[in-house]
């Protein structure tokens, strides 16, 4: 009562506990007061109690078993002692002993039992707890569940599973789960359950298509695991998760980076990927074409172009680079692999991922050896045309002069520019 004071019990069980408490009082009474006064000790009127004590023990449990107890112990005592009851004799000391002895053994039967009693109340409360905690969780989760028995047929499925599969779960449960598959993915489930069947070893995440009753597929991703009992398999249980949106996200980046393949691969312009440590990971066609080194020959090393002497000034536009500067148009002189120089224009970015780490750079390198030559010969031409000792002019098609040389200029008096 120290532990438990508060009392409980709904109408009938008041009603039914003021009954106990009647028939106990009663039956007391008639087993060990004057009304079982008798010249013949021998009906066995004692064991009338256990009844009594048994139904409280399974009815209301430990503490008004014990209750139930005492109040018993206490009419048998009086009784007894007034010389009434089942265990008067002629020394009070012997009457006392065998009743204690009868009720030490109707106790611990009646508390033990109500122990029993009240420990399979109490996990029967905590399995119903958990049971619905389990279907509350179950009801709002955001994964599908299945249970599905050896066959493959449904036998349990939580709410989330009607809005991917776009079926009630009454209609679902008893189903084979084969039924609500896209035929390919159908064929896939019954190999894997024959492979399951022959003991080989299956993968436990498995990615599937649902059919719809609109003829849409859903993209599930679904962990499949073995339910034992007693040590045997009864079962297995499916946790499948809408993959829709990831796969259609997932096949647009995997046609953006084919797009971007094609693009690199087919540049004209030398581009290069580095990661954080400098070393090449990306070395397209036009790279091979300008510097003569094959991607499996740089993948993974540094830059193979330096010449000797270059290492100072390319590791300081690596350090400017690294800090966020983007450079543009750089003129640089580097080596192809055989040796002779290459002039080259780069144009270099970093690379960050979505957590704003640098995870390397990305450079556009432009041949422009050819291009430099071109320069310079036309500078010698224009150098020749200027210095010759003949006038040269040149003009459009409508006479107009765009061009006079020295001579020219000289030959008629006129200062550079005034023709």
């Amino acid at each position: 009562w120290s532990a438990q004071p508060r009392v409980r019990w709904h109408r009938v069980q008041k009603l039914e506990a003021f009954a106990l408490l009647l028939i106990i009082v009663s039956v007391g009474m008639v087993v060990f007061g004057s009304v079982s006064s008798t010249p013949d000790k021998n009906y066995p009127l004692e064991f009338l109690c256990l009844p009594m004590l048994l139904w409280t023990a399974f009815r209301f449990g430990q503490r008004d078993t014990a209750t139930a107890t005492f109040l018993l112990s206490w009419i048998a005592i009086w009784g007894t002692m007034q010389g009434f009851g089942p265990f008067a004799r002629q020394s009070p000391n012997e009457s006392l002993l065998l009743l204690q002895a009868f009720l030490g053994v109707s106790t611990m039967l009646a508390m033990s039992l109500a122990s029993a009693v009240s420990e399979r109340r109490r996990l029967e409360e905590a399995l119903r707890e958990s049971e619905k905690r389990f279907r509350l969780i179950m009801g709002h989760a955001n994964d599908a569940i299945f249970f599905l028995d050896l066959q493959g047929v449904i036998q349990w499925a939580s709410g989330r599973v009607a809005d991917i599969v776009g079926q009630p779960i009454t209609e679902l449960v008893g189903r084979s789960f084969l039924t609500v598959l896209a035929p390919a993915a159908a064929a896939l489930a019954e190999a894997r359950l024959a492979a399951i069947r022959q003991g080989e070893s299956v993968p436990p995440l498995v990615e599937f298509e649902v059919l719809s009753p609109d003829g849409s597929l859903v993209w599930v991703e679904a962990n499949i695991t073995s339910v034992l009992e007693d040590g045997k398999v009864i079962g297995r249980l499916l946790v499948a998760r809408d993959i829709t949106e990831r796969k259609r996200v997932e096949g647009e980046l995997h046609s953006a980076l084919d797009r971007l393949r094609a693009v690199i691969g087919n540049s004209p312009i030398a581009i290069l990927a580095l990661d954080a440590q400098g070393r090449v990971t990306g070395w397209n066609p036009a790279a091979e074409h300008v510097f003569g080194w094959t991607e499996e020959e740089v993948l993974g090393r540094e830059l193979p172009y330096l010449a000797p002497g270059q290492e100072q000034e390319s590791e300081t536009i690596w350090e400017r680079v690294m800090r966020g500067e983007e450079l543009g148009g750089v003129e640089l002189r580097r080596l192809r692999k055989d040796g002779s120089p290459v002039d080259i224009a780069v144009w270099t970015t970093r690379l960050v991922d979505q957590h704003g780490t640098v995870i390397g750079s990305m450079s556009l390198q432009v041949d422009t050896t050819e291009h430099k030559r071109a320069k310079e010969a036309l500078r010698m031409q224009a150098r020749v045309l200027e210095n010759m000792l003949e006038g040269v002019s040149l003009s459009d098609e409508n006479g107009v002069l765009l061009y006079t040389n020295q001579a020219e200029n000289a030959m008629f008096g006129y200062e550079p520019g005034e023709l």
